[in-house]
């Protein structure tokens, strides 16, 4: 089969956000079980991945890559049909459709994209989610356009069962739940912990508590660990040290504020950009991820399958994901995180455990691209 995924954001070689992780895995384990896969990109650089051709459309000059306002800027606010339709004239002018058996939408924004062909949409957030950057309206009117293009063919998958049931209610129709995957090679890391403690300039011997998402303050709440660890008392406090990283540019007002609070409660924090990803999960003791909602969550799934014991918050999709994984941990409230962080404090080592291969199949990166296939 040929195949083009449409994503809005800019791929890079190294992929490493939630979004570029996903459409990474999936053009990769489509391409394995040999599909032509072309994977479309708003903007940023073209090349090749293996048998992968990831092509910009240049859409906002050559070699630029585009944000979130930049694409507002250019589409509206989505919260009119209009927004939709420019979209999908725009990528019939770039994308001859023709040469495709099924097209994978990777955003909503493509919802009125190439209707008469084959399509899979896969729903990366909830409701929550879009309240932090949308409107009821937008909302409302993203609903009423899935119903129209469900009754024309359109199929789609959430990779939560929780928010596929959600889904399910809210459309009347059939919502596919499939998880993605985890690229267990891009985890691996063959630098010691020893070497990148002394590469990044971190403690020898404090507590290493890493926080692998992006540091956006309302969806991640990064600062849920300073506020729990600030209620710690000073001896128990002051055996840890915070490493954030995710630090995109436009979260750089929010490193101050964090690092603020940090010196203000005497906590050890470090802002960091790794290499990789690997390196942080290789050097760190605990992975923390607090976020407030979730329709997946990469970075909990990746702490839990490299066995570090893991922090998360009682949200539907990790209680959903965590199995029966005796490292990780689960907080309701500031006073529970406190709590796991005060006996974790009192732990001598902090040891990795064993990873069911149960559990992990449940990921697994062959399957992943067959099991959108198999909806054909």
């Amino acid at each position: 089969m040929r195949i083009a995924i449409l994503n809005l954001w800019s791929i890079s070689e190294n992929a490493i956000g939630g979004t570029e992780r996903f459409v990474d895995d999936f053009s990769m384990s489509l391409a394995k079980h040999g599909h032509t896969v072309d994977v479309y990109m708003f903007s940023g650089t073209s090349f090749q991945k293996g048998n992968v051709n990831f092509i910009s459309l240049d859409l906002f000059g050559k070699g630029v890559i585009a944000d979130e306002y930049m694409i507002q800027e250019k589409f509206g606010d989505f919260n009119t049909i209009e927004s939709y339709d420019k979209v999908a004239s725009l990528l019939k002018e770039k994308i001859d459709a023709s040469i495709y058996d099924f097209i994978h939408l990777n955003s909503h924004f493509f919802l009125k994209c190439f209707s008469n062909k084959k399509r899979i949409l896969t729903m990366h957030s909830n409701y929550q989610e879009f309240m932090v950057l949308g409107t009821e309206d937008a909302y409302q009117l993203m609903i009423d356009i899935l119903k129209e293009e469900i009754n024309h063919g359109l199929k789609v998958v959430c990779p939560s069962l929780y928010y596929g049931k959600e889904w399910s209610k809210i459309l009347g129709s059939p919502v596919y739940t499939i998880y993605h995957a985890i690229n267990q090679d891009r985890l691996k890391c063959n630098i010691s912990k020893e070497e990148l403690i002394k590469k990044y300039g971190l403690s020898s011997t404090k507590i290493k508590i890493l926080l692998p998402s992006r540091l956006e303050p309302i969806q991640k709440r990064p600062k849920l660990v300073l506020e729990a660890l600030k209620d710690l008392k000073i001896e128990e406090r002051t055996k840890y040290q915070v490493i954030f990283t995710g630090i995109d540019t436009q979260y750089e007002p929010y490193v101050k504020e964090l690092d603020t609070f940090s010196k203000e409660y005497n906590i050890d924090s470090k802002f960091i950009m790794f290499d990789h990803i690997s390196e942080g999960y290789q050097l760190c003791d605990i992975v923390c991820v607090p976020s407030k909602s979730e329709s997946f969550g990469y970075s909990a799934i990746e702490g839990i399958s490299l066995g570090i014991p893991t922090i998360l918050s009682s949200i539907p999709t990790y209680l959903e994901l965590k199995g029966d994984n005796s490292n990780v941990y689960i907080f309701q409230s500031i006073s529970d995180f406190r709590d796991i962080l005060e006996e974790l404090s009192h732990v001598e080592i902090i040891e990795r455990g064993v990873v069911s291969s149960v559990w992990l199949d449940q990921f697994d990166l062959d399957e992943f691209g067959d099991k959108y296939v198999e909806l054909l």
